[in-house]
């Protein structure tokens, strides 16, 4: 929605780094609520303190050699002996799936340990805070003990906690000294921090309980070991045939397509009037004409024609042989007799443009991958032409009327279906945001793909009434580019609502954009009617007005704007700078001021 807010200014200004730093939170927040992870495709890190040979500390990634490198969504990693064998083990939780994982210890197996539960009197009796010492006790007065520390703390990670059992290992029991004697201290948290208290020595391959103030450990009988039996997480197999049921649908640009008769077309995507489609669910399969074998993939299409038939279901085929090899001949007659051959009695089409990639995208971004699946795709797109299901498994009798029965159900029901898939999970219900699949298209090159999608976010506004929607529209369609739409959504938005003034200045924004300057001065003049102070109106209209030769208008903008004081110095500087400029165009021309035919995109509000 256009907003009122000051100018730019030229240049670095601490205001510029300010409003930049604002804008990324916002980007940042807005990330979050989607439920996309801050570091991209990061995979998850194990740092490990280690000495060097001048005994000093650093932190090394253990996360290859440990099997924790997964590139899942992580969320936290909380420390528990699940196995009940004396060391901890790891559950790790992520945002995708496998959303828990349990990851048994067996590097400490065989290893010689205390473990230590903490319960304080004076202080919390938790314990948090406090920090327990283990040494092992030295041969001799002389010799040197190295001593390991660990505290008790509260939250690990997002929503996790770490058990409250604090862990020493002592070598392994292969050592000379088979169980060595550990010394215990404790410095406890609150009323005398600082306080250190002394519990002794104790065993290895033992349990103690350390309470506040008693001086000496009680032992606890530890559990008898479960045995886990762990296994390797399977990597999806990219060529496993998929059928996925999206839990809420999902808009895609619009797919260029060309028919045997040199027809051309565009299919499904989004238009200025929200999503595109035929009226009722139609079906979508995407082949490779130079790989007559590929169509095994799509299983029995005579069944799936009649299927289509019985229902009232319109069928299109898309061959991408032009797009895959486009010096090659027009494979659009061959693709139609390959396809009648397997019993296809749907349209065959061509596919143009950037339909690969808008299909290659979308199919990779909603399956979470950097790729796409191998050829042949199937898609259902709904009555309003949202993708409603993907599939690359084969197709049989009557599976069409299950997918289609599935698409009318609401949300909870097609999620049962839906979620998970290929290690990932889907979107929660709620209005599906199309920015990832619109960076996936940039980054393709498909610009003209990617800024159709700038009109998800209006068709998804459900909540917002006609004329905020219409509004939302034309802005969208202002900012890539699309005037006449703009121009025309406007118009709609102030027939809606005669007094906002948002949608005034959208209007005259978009006019003065397009080289309409006598328009655009008008809408102007009447935003200014609505808001005489506003900022952003006057500044446009006395640029206007400079340039239209409306020299006493631009000065009442100016002598408005000087009253605004302070925050208005870089809209008065900008207007002197061309009232001096085209002041000096006329004195060398020796004519007066005439309409400026340039094109001018005016200053944004």
């Amino acid at each position: 929605m256009v907003a009122q807010t000051p100018l730019p200014i030229a240049g670095e200004s601490g205001d510029d780094v300010e409003q930049a730093y604002v804008a990324g939170w916002a980007d940042l927040n807005e990330r979050i609520r989607r439920g996309e992870p801050w570091s991209g495709s990061e995979r998850n890190a194990a740092f490990v303190s280690v000495r060097d040979g001048a005994d000093r500390l650093s932190m090394v990634d253990a996360a290859p050699l440990l099997g924790l490198d997964d590139p899942g969504d992580g969320r936290a990693a909380a420390r528990i002996d699940i196995d009940f064998d004396g060391d901890d083990d790891l559950v790790l939780s992520q945002r995708t799936a496998p959303r828990l994982r349990i990851m048994r210890n067996a590097l400490a197996d065989g290893s010689l340990g205390v473990a230590v539960l903490l319960e304080g009197t004076r202080s919390n009796r938790e314990a948090v805070g406090a920090t327990v010492y283990a040494s092992v006790a030295a041969e001799s007065p002389s010799a040197a003990s190295r001593v390991q520390a660990r505290s008790r703390a509260a939250g690990t990670g997002y929503l996790a906690q770490s058990s409250s059992w604090l862990r020493f290992h002592f070598g392994s029991r292969g050592d000379a000294r088979r169980s060595p004697r550990v010394r215990l201290q404790v410095r406890w948290p609150g009323p005398g921090e600082g306080r250190v208290e002394d519990f002794g020595e104790v065993r290895t391959g033992r349990s103690f309980l350390l309470r506040e103030g008693a001086g000496t450990p009680v032992e606890i009988t530890r559990p008898a070991a479960l045995v886990l039996e762990g296994r390797a997480i399977a990597s999806p197999d990219p060529d496993e045939p998929l059928r996925v049921a999206l839990p809420v649908f999902s808009s895609a640009a619009s797919l260029d397509v060309r028919a045997s008769s040199g027809r051309r077309a565009e299919m499904f995507g989004l238009s200025s009037d929200g999503p595109r489609g035929v009226g009722r669910p139609a079906v979508a399969i995407v082949v490779d004409s130079r790989d007559p074998g590929g169509l095994e993939g799509l299983g029995d299409l005579a069944a799936l024609s009649a299927d289509a038939s019985r229902g009232s279901v319109p069928l299109f085929a898309m061959d991408v042989a032009g797009l895959l090899d486009p010096g090659g001949p027009d494979r659009l007659p061959f693709a139609e007799t390959m396809l009648a051959a397997s019993g296809w009695t749907g349209e065959v089409l061509s596919a143009e443009g950037d339909s690969l990639a808008v299909l290659e995208e979308f199919f990779a971004w909603r399956l979470g991958r950097e790729r796409p699946p191998a050829l042949p795709w199937s898609f259902i797109f709904d009555p309003e032409g949202r993708i409603a299901h993907m599939r690359t498994a084969p197709w049989g009798a009557g599976q069409l009327g299950e997918d289609l029965t599935l698409l009318l159900e609401s949300v909870d029901p097609r999620r049962a279906v839906a979620a998970p898939f290929g290690g990932r999970w889907l979107d929660p219900p709620g209005p599906v945001d199309l920015s990832g699949l619109k960076t996936r298209l940039e980054a393709r090159g498909a610009t003209g793909a990617a800024r159709e999608l700038g009109l998800a976010r209006v068709e998804m506004s459900s909540e917002l009434g006609a004329g905020d929607s219409t509004l939302r529209l034309a802005v969208a369609q202002l900012r890539s580019g699309q005037l006449q739409r703009a121009e025309e959504s406007f118009r709609r938005a102030l027939a809606a609502r005669p007094a906002s003034l948002e949608a005034r200045q959208g209007l005259a924004l978009t006019l003065q954009a397009a080289g309409r300057v006598p328009e655009a001065f008008d809408a102007w003049s009447q935003a200014l009617a609505l808001a005489p102070d506003d900022r952003t109106s006057l500044t446009n209209h006395a640029l206007l007005a400079i340039r239209s030769g409306e020299l006493a208008a631009a000065a009442a903008d100016l002598e408005a704007l000087g009253r605004q004081g302070p925050e208005a110095a870089s809209a008065v500087e900008r207007i002197r700078l061309e009232l001096e400029a085209q002041g000096a165009a006329s004195e060398a021309s020796g004519n007066s001021l005439r309409e400026d035919p340039k094109k001018d995109d005016g200053e944004a509000p």
